[in-house]
């Protein structure tokens, strides 16, 4: 076996770094929920069809935009949200513009969408998500601390992948991961149930490995929705909060049309 001297291997080889671990004491948490959300940190919130997800991501934001306690949790301070929202865009919107209204959410307006594709195929396509929220913050003078993709599954279908592929998914949190080192924020990642409930999202089971943490909302038959941290990574897995969706006459309409939101159980 012929080896290389120390000059040949220095030619071509790549410039690499290194710091000394535990040298300091570390930060401890940087939380936009207590207890449930940190900034530097990527979650899964998985649940079936037809089970509020959407309804619960727009909870959150509003009261994490405020610095509201949320379902008994505090919220330490106020942050923008961006969410991409790959279905059922025009819900967002009216449902926002409804619990605003009802739950009196006046001043800030630090909740975003954007119904721009979202390439999880390119690198190009995630420093575009830092581009943006740099401009959002700079426009409106505010700190954006959590990304929601909704859902998961069809971004990466509308980027030409696979959400079954391992390879496709590893590839897709290593874009992800271009995001949080660029920026301090919580990306959150809304998926579906598999076949069997409460075994994580279907697809792949590569995204359980490269998110810090698994909330999953489960359904009885009496339509109470139970929000649970199975699987994390620094919490305690257990139930976070009930939940039912209810009807609501919109303010200001002379017709009993129904809006749907969260109360807390």
């Amino acid at each position: 076996m012929e080896y290389l001297t120390n000059s040949q291997e220095d030619d071509d080889a790549d410039e690499f770094s290194a710091v000394i671990i535990g040298e300091t004491k570390p930060d401890l948490p940087r939380e936009l929920i207590t207890g449930f959300l940190c900034l530097g940190e990527t979650s899964a919130l998985v649940a079936p069809p037809k089970s509020g997800k959407s309804k619960l991501v727009l909870d959150m934001a509003l009261h994490i935009e405020h610095a509201r306690e949320w379902r008994g949790k505090s919220v330490p301070r106020p942050y923008g949200v961006l969410i991409f929202p790959r279905e059922r865009r025009s819900q967002y919107h009216e449902d926002a513009y409804y619990q605003r209204i009802r739950d009196r959410l006046g001043g800030a307006r630090k909740t975003f969408m954007s119904a721009n594709f979202l390439n999880l195929k390119t690198n190009s396509g995630v420093r575009g998500v830092v581009k943006l929220v740099r401009s959002l913050e700079r426009e409106h003078d505010c700190k954006i601390g959590l990304i929601v993709i909704d859902t998961l599954p069809m971004a990466i279908a509308e980027s030409g992948l696979d959400e079954n592929s391992a390879k496709d998914v590893n590839a897709v949190a290593a874009r992800l991961q271009i995001i949080h080192d660029r920026l301090d924020v919580h990306i959150m990642l809304v998926a579906h149930t598999g076949k069997a409930g409460g075994r994580g999202p279907r697809g792949s089971s590569a995204l359980v490995g490269h998110v810090d943490m698994v909330a999953e909302i489960a359904m009885d038959k009496t339509s109470i929705r139970t929000l649970s941290v199975t699987d994390a990574n620094h919490l305690v897995p257990g139930e976070v909060t009930r939940f039912q969706i209810k009807g609501w006459c919109r303010p200001g309409c002379g017709w009993n049309a129904e809006w749907r939101n969260l109360r807390h159980r």
